[in-house]
């Protein structure tokens, strides 16, 4: 068993049974109390680490069932894509695919049908309302989700409109959905939510929501 240690990323990674590799998170802890910039840093430092380890792990020689050893040399890659059922805002894929050892597999996919000409699908949001004296604010939202039937506690999030940046869709969405305007200062690169699922992407914006101008406003107003 061999272990990986880099920033707050703890990584374990064995030889399980044949044809298996197992890649277990053990602690990711990452403190909002810390600066925007330490945590890009230690966010890109461990899917680089992830996919460094991956890298060595796919190159290495797997393990066969009859105690054999081969050389990994098969670059997995889909073969076709077949559409099962498609509705106004997503479809079902059954993709074909080879696997690093040659064999070839089935894999159904989730894609959206609204995907524009932008590398992300949609943004999330994360803002803080900021006053004087009084301590920052995370702004969220309480909303009903069909597909859990329940509510659900949630950063401001929505689809980047065709035309738009990943910044101008997340003020726009900020607004729609909170009232709020604000200040971006950071955008991440494009992230996937769930690659065993879908192919949907997001890049994650962070905002600053001037408390005291909102303030000022209200006083006006009233």
């Amino acid at each position: 068993m061999s272990h990986t240690k880099y920033g707050r990323l703890f990584a374990t990674y064995r030889w399980a049974r044949p044809k298996t590799i197992l890649l277990l998170q053990r602690s990711c802890i990452l403190s909002s109390s810390l600066p925007t910039s330490y945590l890009h840093l230690n966010l890109h430092s461990s899917v680089g680490l992830f996919h460094s380890v991956l890298g060595s792990l796919m190159d290495s020689v797997v393990e066969m069932s009859n105690g054999e050893k081969s050389c990994v040399n098969t670059e997995p890659h889909v073969v076709k894509e077949e559409v099962i059922a498609s509705g106004n805002w997503v479809k079902l894929e059954k993709t074909t695919y080879v696997d690093p050892v040659g064999n070839t597999r089935i894999w159904e996919t989730v894609k959206r049908t609204t995907r524009q000409a932008t590398q992300a699908d949609g943004v999330g949001i994360i803002a803080l309302l900021k006053r004087t004296l009084h301590k920052d604010c995370v702004v969220m939202v309480k909303q009903f989700r069909p597909p859990m039937n329940s509510f659900s506690l949630e950063f401001p999030a929505g689809l980047i409109d065709k035309g738009e940046t990943a910044e101008v869709a997340a003020l726009r969405e900020l607004k729609e959905e909170t009232g709020y305007k604000g200040e971006v200062v950071g955008v991440t690169p494009v992230t996937c939510l769930d690659p065993g699922l879908s192919n949907c992407t997001t890049q994650i914006v962070m905002v600053n929501i001037n408390g005291m101008t909102l303030r000022i406003f209200t006083q006006l107003n009233s």
